[in-house]
């Protein structure tokens, strides 16, 4: 999900928040997490990249809730939904879609999540899927049309996470790929394992080809700034499989890092195999992200099954 800087390679990361910790899965005992451990300083506060490339974006779009022969489409202008198609075929792993949801939407959401009974950590929390206006923002057309892009002719939510960066809980998560899924019951596949129980929800590693069937889109509740710890990705990366932590220190080497910015109400999506990282914030602004996983189907394979509308407390 998030994760850290990756400048320096040298030493161990440190999550700086035991909430964080239990959020993200990042125990170096599980030897399937692969998450590359880098060195942070308490001066490696500051995210603002060196050197930045422009992110892909979709200027002012607005997701049609119209969706024909299983593509869907853009309302706006022709550039905008050239933009969209063009973005989607190139497929990088990640792409930045802007002001999907309007700022007030955005305030409701923070309004009702704020007095909703959830199960906080410092980073956030996790299973919020249940909770009833994540649910209906995971069912809003503007954001099925993106998932149905990435995943298929359907979209089904079966996951979601709030992540909460602020002055208070400041937190970094260093490169990694999101491996863990959660699954309905146990199986006898060699493919899939470690498996780990987290808030009663079984969980699995599992392999690249699971793994292709899901798309994270990130909801932005507040500005995702250079300066507020935004989330950072490796274009590209998705497509290498699971990963070893060896490789991916490799590849965030050899990568140059992208921003993902995005004012409230923009929607960044990402491939759970795209190494992907995020810094401390350097700001005294929140950074709020509802993170929404779909899949084309919660049967995987016959016999392996996601558990659908996680979120029960």
């Amino acid at each position: 999900m998030d994760a850290g800087d990756g400048r320096s390679t040298s030493g161990t990361a440190c999550c700086y928040s035991r909430g964080l910790t239990d959020l993200c899965d990042l125990s170096p005992r599980n030897a399937r997490r692969v998450a590359l451990q880098v060195a942070f300083s308490a001066s490696s506060a500051s995210c603002t990249p060196v050197s930045t490339p422009c992110a892909r974006r979709v200027p002012a779009a607005q997701v049609s809730e119209q969706i024909h022969e299983g593509t869907a489409s853009y309302t706006g202008s022709r550039e905008s939904r050239k933009h969209f198609t063009d973005m989607i075929r190139s497929d990088r792993g990640y792409g930045i879609f802007e002001q999907v949801f309007s700022r007030t939407e955005m305030q409701r959401v923070l309004q009702v999540l704020a007095s909703a009974p959830l199960e906080r950590t410092r980073a956030g929390a996790r299973h919020v899927l249940s909770t009833p206006v994540v649910r209906d923002l995971s069912d809003d057309p503007r954001l099925t049309t993106i998932a149905t892009h990435f995943v298929g002719t359907a979209a089904v939510a079966f996951r979601a996470t709030l992540f909460d960066k602020s002055p208070e809980a400041n937190w970094l998560v260093a490169w990694h790929q999101d491996t863990a899924l959660p699954l309905k019951q146990r199986v006898e596949n060699p493919e899939f394992g470690p498996w780990s129980v987290k808030a009663g929800v079984l969980y699995a590693h599992a392999p690249a080809w699971a793994l292709e069937q899901v798309v994270a889109l990130r909801v932005s509740l507040d500005d995702s700034l250079h300066t507020n710890g935004p989330l950072r990705v490796l274009p590209d990366t998705h497509g290498h499989g699971v990963l070893a932590e060896d490789e991916i220190a490799r590849l965030a080497r050899n990568t140059t890092a992208v921003d993902c910015v995005s004012e409230s109400g923009g929607v960044v999506a990402m491939r759970p195999l795209t190494i992907h990282a995020s810094s401390k914030s350097a700001d005294d602004r929140p950074r709020r992200v509802l993170h929404i996983e779909y899949a084309a189907s919660v049967q995987l394979s016959p016999g392996i099954d996601l558990v659908d509308g996680i979120g029960e407390m």
